[in-house]
């Protein structure tokens, strides 16, 4: 019996194998009559459109090439590895705090199971052009199948886009429930990972798991103590090298590749290993595109067509600056008199608008003076309104203002904040009509967040009443009664991931990273609105005369198209809205790489690969800080360098007054010098707007960016892949900002010391005050004088002014000009690095020989003031010599080899030279020494210098010798 039964099962056996080999030759033979089968690699092969996929079923690999290319790989899996997998996970708090984010923190989530083992059961080709593929998916406690479908999308006309491959995958537990999904595929160990939006910290992002979650950008994001102070006091509110305002699950590489996801949930983009990518979504289904391109301006164009694409400002954008002021009618009106007084050697400001964030009146707390989110125009603190507006409108200015979606209740310590009986409290109005996003749980009211001192509810964006509540108060209030031609849109980032929403069948974990998106559309349809209504009247006005019904101002301009707005957030599709120019967020009044000037230039280059073309920054920075020992102040250097950066790139050029908690912040209006320092640069932002009205047409058209890494025109370079402090102003010119403050030897004596110690103590003590609202006079008498002014420490004090360099690689193959000496510059066959003297007002700006734009600019300069710019201050500096100009700093502008770490490097000489000069400094250009002394430890520790991190000698040698750097 036990015979007969061993029988039976081998026979069973038998049968199995047998049925086996049958089903793999009829798979074979149906593989072969309809993808055409592959003999050689006894691979299957389909073609959609342009894009061939190979595949095997029975040890699951795909491969995705292009026929224009077709012996370059767009996609491949690992062999005989899984590459679609299935999880579930519990998260252990909420992803998100007060729009602060933690998806990096450690010990986030908690996964209960997932699916390493996967099969192919199933490839179809569909009558409509779809290719499908099914199977199984398993792991030890679980079972689920998924399905994996490419198609070519289509764009907005139903054109069929030959470059684009789109997929999706979905999963399904048999047992229980997935809450992840994973994409894992192959990459070249020596690819490097571009893009992922903005990113302010590092450009290659090789080597790191990026989460893709729209969040405040952070107060520091790295640079200590203050990052690690805020993240344990404010919750997160210090932000690491991952957190930003605009992230874009999209990337590029320097083999041509690309991949975007279409998802707005949490995603991540795991690039640790050295041969494979793991995609990671936060829900069950993923969805995107594989794209083909031959270079990188070809695969931002083919980006951007799924994203949109920017289109220029209105023209008087362009024309001269956007000065940002407060303090109310009578104090903007002395510094804009003011600004407008200097006139020397025929260099004065051009002026296009004037930006006034505190219309709605000011809150005071302890972190400053912040706006009353209470979208009423405070008579207050503007009387006369209309006259200031009337009045710089007759000289051509226009007047910006602020809003953003949360509301605030305009009323501290129940005292009236308004006397105005038309004051309306919006805070109040959408609260009754609940228009905000609404907390946990049914009855439980609106969500209250919190911004620093400031307790708001947020427009709830997928209730259409509130959209058209919030696009009444933008057409009415801000572009009809204040008379304002544009706003900064801020915020949006402060979703929860546990809030209800008026739709309730999107979830708000699903919808957060939409929301800065939707608010932007909001905002864009208010202006399209406003702008189609006046459109409308001055119509009607031509045939039939003046209509008392339209309520426009008499100031408003004739051109219906004349309104910019600028965001900071961002998703995907943001990109495509209209008369939207990006503004790069707060960054700290710092040189530093985490948050500070350093930081824009990779955030502009990292987000012009996602669509975001058009970008400008705060001139000077925003974030600072003059509390005990976390001094953050703008110094007269930083802000000059940042004026110069800001004319070249710039979509828009604007300043900002920064956070308004400290008369030590540096101004453009301090002094004369300072002053017509600003004139200048904004003078040439103006002369180089017909160049920049071609670059704006290929924004609109292609999706390029102004600003652009080095790599869009020179990728045969390899060397030129990892710079990030310099970079391309179109294609004819190379500008290579100074980033480094001027070098310096430490001077500070022991009772300079004990001083700042003693301070130090005294600001902490008067903070306290501040913050506790004492009313004894001591505490009164901090709060007159700023806690700023009590004296702490300073570097700036301690550091002498002199002529910066910086180093600029010239690429191989390419001929430049420098702007200001018209000295000659080749690159050669393998690339070279010079020196190049950076006196105030001459940063390193080089134009590509042959440019007529450059030429032009070139011509332009020679006209302009050139005596050097004497740096204002009212602290005390080392005197120098009049007739002598101090040479120093090296500045590398490279972020290390291509293992993802993306440490900067740059380095200072501790010895100054001088040169005489006679008239405006002339700038000299030098080939690269190798070699030079690096500062003392003993300067090292005293200014707390950061050694260079060790690294492979060969690839940092291609550009630089490891030296220590010199804050």
């Amino acid at each position: 019996k036990k015979f007969e039964m061993m029988n039976h099962f081998t026979t069973a056996r038998k049968f199995l194998f047998l049925r086996s080999i049958i089903w793999f030759f009829i798979t074979k033979c149906w593989h072969a009559y309809f993808f055409d089968v592959d003999q050689s690699n006894d691979l299957s092969i389909a073609q959609l459109g342009k894009f061939i996929i190979k595949w095997d079923s029975l040890n699951p690999f795909i491969q995705i090439v292009h026929s224009d290319q077709p012996d370059e790989i767009l996609f491949q899996t690992l062999p005989s590895w899984p590459f679609i997998s299935a999880g579930y996970a519990t998260d252990r708090r909420l992803p998100l705090v007060e729009g602060n984010s933690k998806v990096n923190s450690d010990g986030h989530e908690w996964t209960l199971y997932e699916t390493p083992n996967q099969n192919i059961k199933k490839v179809i080709m569909t009558t409509e052009g779809e290719f499908i593929m099914s199977g199984e998916v398993w792991g030890s406690v679980t079972l689920g199948t998924y399905r994996l479908r490419f198609s070519i999308p289509r764009d907005s006309n139903g054109n069929s886009l030959d470059s684009q491959l789109a997929f999706s995958i979905d999963v399904k537990a048999q047992h229980g429930s997935f809450n992840r999904v994973y994409l894992n595929y192959w990459c070249n160990s020596t690819e490097n990972f571009y893009g992922f939006g903005t990113q302010f910290t590092h450009w290659n992002l090789k080597g790191r798991r990026v989460p893709i979650l729209v969040s405040e950008q952070g107060i520091g994001r790295g640079a200590q103590p203050l990052t690690a102070l805020l993240n344990w006091i404010g919750d997160g509110a210090g932000g690491d090298w991952s957190t930003s305002y605009a992230p874009q699950p999209v990337y590029i590489t320097d083999f041509n590749r690309s991949i975007l996801l279409e998802n707005s949930e949490i995603s991540f983009f795991d690039t640790r290993d050295d041969d494979s990518v793991v995609i990671e979504v936060w829900g069950q289904q993923m969805t995107g595109r594989i794209l083909h391109g031959r270079s990188m301006l070809d695969l931002i164009t083919e980006i951007t067509a799924y994203t949109g694409r920017m289109q220029a400002p209105p023209t008087w954008t362009q024309q001269g600056a956007i000065i940002g002021l407060e303090g109310g009618t009578e104090e903007v009106s002395m510094k804009l008199d003011k600004i407008l007084a200097v006139n020397k050697a025929n260099i004065s400001v051009p002026v296009s608008a004037i930006w006034l964030q505190d219309w709605t009146g000011l809150r005071h707390s302890y972190d400053g003076d912040r706006l009353m989110w209470n979208w009423q125009l405070d008579y207050t603190y503007y009387p006369q309104w209309d006259q200031l507006v009337h009045s710089a409108r007759s000289s051509g200015i226009r007047v910006l203002t602020y809003i953003n979606p949360y509301f605030s209740h305009p009323f501290i310590a129940n005292k009236p904040a308004q006397s105005s009986v038309n004051y309306r409290n919006l805070y109040k109005e959408g609260l009754d009509r609940g228009y905000f996003v609404q907390a946990p749980g049914a009855g439980s009211g609106a969500y209250k967040l919190w911004s620093g001192s400031i307790p708001f509810c947020m427009l709830d964006t997928t209730n259409p009443a509130a959209r058209e509540w919030m696009k009444d108060i933008i057409k009415e209030v801000l572009l009809k009664q204040v008379s304002s031609s544009g706003f900064m849109a801020d915020f949006g980032e402060y979703l929860p991931f546990d809030a209800r929403l008026h739709n309730s069948s999107v979830s708000a974990a699903e919808y957060h990273n939409r929301y800065p998106q939707e608010w932007g559309r909001v905002v864009a349809e208010a202006v399209s609105e406003f702008q189609q209504e006046k459109v409308y009247f001055q119509r009607k006005r031509k045939t039939y005369g003046d209509l008392a019904t339209f309520a426009s101002p008499p100031e408003s301009s004739d051109d219906a198209n004349d309104i910019v707005y600028f965001m900071r957030s961002g998703w995907m599709h943001s990109p495509g809205l209209k008369n939207l120019v990006f503004w790069l967020g707060d960054q700290m009044v710092s040189w530093d790489r985490h948050d500070g000037i350093k930081s824009v230039l990779v955030a502009a280059l990292s987000g012009g690969i996602g669509g975001h073309s058009l970008t400008h920054s705060d001139i000077g920075g925003f974030t600072m800080s003059d509390v005990g020992p976390l001094i953050y102040i703008r110094s007269t250097e930083l802000l000059l360098r940042w004026i110069e950066l800001a004319a070249f790139g710039s979509a828009l050029f604007r300043s900002h007054v920064g956070l308004s908690t400290s008369p030590r912040n540096a101004q453009l209006y301090d002094s004369e010098a300072t002053t017509l320092h600003f004139a200048k640069f904004a003078s040439i932002f103006a002369f180089l707007a017909p160049y920049r009205s071609a670059l704006l047409a290929d924004a609109s058209q292609k999706g390029w960016p102004l600003m652009r890494h080095m790599a869009a025109h020179f990728a045969y370079d390899p060397k030129v892949w990892p710079l990030t402090q310099q970079f391309l102003f179109g294609e004819d010119f190379l500008v290579a900002p100074v980033l480094d403050p001027a070098p310096a030897i430490p001077s500070a004596t022991a009772s300079s010391y004990l001083s700042y110690l003693s301070s130090c103590v005294s600001s902490v003590f008067g903070y306290f005050l501040y913050v506790f609202g004492s009313d004894s006079a001591r505490a009164k008498s901090l709060r007159r004088k700023r806690i700023s002014d009590i004296g702490p420490l300073n570097p700036e004090d301690f550091r002498n002014q002199s002529v910066s360099e910086v180093k600029v690689y010239i690429p191989a193959f390419s001929d430049w000009v420098h702007l200001w000496t018209g000295q000659e510059v080749s690159g050669g066959d393998l690339g070279r690095t010079v020196r190049v003297d950076a006196p105030f007002g001459s940063p390193p700006v080089f134009y590509r020989k042959g440019s007529s734009a450059g030429k032009d600019l070139r011509h332009y300069v020679l006209t302009l003031q050139a005596d050097a710019i004497t740096v204002p201050s009212d602290r005390p500096r080392p005197v120098l010599d009049a007739n002598c100009v101090p040479l120093s700093n090296e500045g590398s502008n490279y972020e290390g080899p291509s293992q993802g770490n993306g440490e900067e490097r740059s380095s200072g000489g501790s010895r100054r030279r001088y040169r005489q000069q006679d008239g405006c400094p002339k700038a000299r250009i030098r080939d690269i020494i190798t070699h030079e002394p690096s500062p003392s430890w003993v300067h090292w520790l005293l200014w707390k210098g950061t050694p260079a991190v060790a690294e492979d000698n060969i690839k940092w040698a291609q550009m630089d010798s490891p030296r220590v750097s010199m804050p």
